[in-house]
């Protein structure tokens, strides 16, 4: 007999199956015993009648946890199942009658449980939960204009002037990539509207040499502000943060502090990846990678504008609703 998956035990209601797995868990009541068999799919109740066949009721009584078996009998519909079905068994093969295994359904300590976490993500407990990148602020901060004043005064420009910014570490290629875009292709083309007037600041660590400080852009609207205590301080101040980052893996964590400190992001495509557009309003612009053109047109239709951060954003990146969502999962 051909054998079945639990996830593709429905299909298969009032057939003989056979099912090959693990003991999960096992429990007897007279003349039943109701074993738990696991396979990569899922987790079914096998019940196991001494009436039918008194050898394999002593063979399932018999069982370990985590034993390695198979499993031969009828599916039958059952509401009270989680998957809506149950398994009548007619024959069990045991394959590794396993006893002592260490992991019991009795509560065990987490000292315990890291020295055989290799064995306890078997347990049900150890689902996979999301939890995106959060932030320590929970609405829009209320000294933007403050920031942004001290900032202006610091480097002496004008305050009515768009302050753009990009941060990271520089000599961590996709930044010094991202870098040379901006000062090459974006700057380039935001330089030809003589009219627009605006600020990049360069803030971060480890500039490559090859970039000279930034030198020869200092006269094209460029800062290099270099590795700074306080980074927070020049986000609150920024209008708009650029992200044209189109190599490196995961969420770009800066462009999520961006918004929630009140800027409002452009970036490229591959720079967004990982990022709950959906819960983010206007505060972010996500425009093709490699699009110096679409960063400009972007720039120039967001400057001397203030969006407020929406409210969805902090409910879904404040870091105490975040461990709040959480919370029942660590309970019991």
């Amino acid at each position: 007999m051909n054998q079945v998956y639990i996830d593709q035990l429905k299909n298969h209601i009032g057939g003989e199956v056979t099912l090959k797995g693990w003991l999960y868990n096992s429990r007897s009541s007279g003349k039943l015993v109701f074993l738990q068999l696991r396979d990569g799919t899922g987790i079914v109740q096998c019940v196991v009648f001494k009436g039918n066949n008194e050898e394999v009721f002593e063979k399932a009584k018999s069982l370990g946890q985590e034993s390695s078996i198979i499993v031969t009998g009828t599916v039958k519909e059952d509401s009270r199942s989680s998957i809506g079905v149950e398994i009548d068994v007619n024959d069990i093969e045991v394959l590794q009658n396993v006893h002592e295994y260490p992991i019991t359904p009795k509560e065990h300590g987490t000292e315990f449980l890291m020295d055989n976490r290799h064995l306890w993500i078997r347990s049900k407990k150890q689902n996979a939960v999301l939890v995106p990148f959060g932030v320590e602020i929970k609405e829009m901060p209320l000294d933007k204009a403050e920031q942004k004043k001290k900032i202006c005064n610091q480097y002496n420009i004008p305050p009515n002037t768009t302050l753009l910014l990009f941060n990271g570490a520089l000599d961590y290629k996709p930044n010094t990539d991202a870098l040379s875009f901006i000062l090459d292709e974006i700057n380039q083309l935001l330089l030809t509207h003589p009219n627009l007037d605006y600020r990049i600041i360069i803030c971060g660590r480890g500039l490559p040499a090859s970039f000279n400080e930034l030198k020869n852009y200092a006269d094209k609207n460029v800062i290099y502000a270099g590795f700074v205590d306080d980074v927070i301080s020049y986000v609150k101040a920024t209008d708009i943060f650029l992200n044209p980052v189109v190599t490196g893996g995961g969420v770009k964590t800066k462009i999520v502090e961006a918004m929630g400190y009140g800027a409002t992001v452009i970036s490229c495509e591959t720079g967004a990846a990982g990022i709950e557009i959906s819960v983010c309003g206007d505060k972010i612009k996500v425009v093709p990678d490699n699009d110096a053109q679409a960063f400009v047109t972007e720039i120039i239709q967001l400057k001397n504008t203030v969006k407020e951060t929406p409210s969805s954003y902090y409910k879904y990146y404040y870091w105490g609703h975040i461990t709040e969502k959480l919370r029942p999962l660590f309970k019991g």
